[in-house]
């Protein structure tokens, strides 16, 4: 949902970290196939299309993932939670 990606997004920036946000979790992926992140926040709710832990595989299965450490570095929020 939009407005809970603006609300965690304006916390993160006011903590000094550089955001970067997606609508869902194909736009996520997409991005991720050229940008690199040292942190992934993930949704495990998202409707329409992928979910946060469908999201998360596809990073996995992308080549430059393993250049990195998603694995250990995997936060999934629940919305509501």
């Amino acid at each position: 949902m939009k407005g809970q990606r603006d609300l965690a997004a304006a916390m993160l920036k006011k903590l000094n970290y550089k955001v970067t946000t997606a609508a869902s979790g194909e736009d996520a992926v997409e991005y991720l196939k050229e940008h690199k992140v040292d942190l992934l926040v993930l949704d495990m709710i998202m409707d329409p299309g992928m979910d946060g832990l469908d999201t998360y595989r596809s990073v996995l299965e992308n080549p430059s993932a393993a250049e990195s450490d998603y694995r250990q570095r995997f936060f999934g929020i629940r919305s509501g939670a």
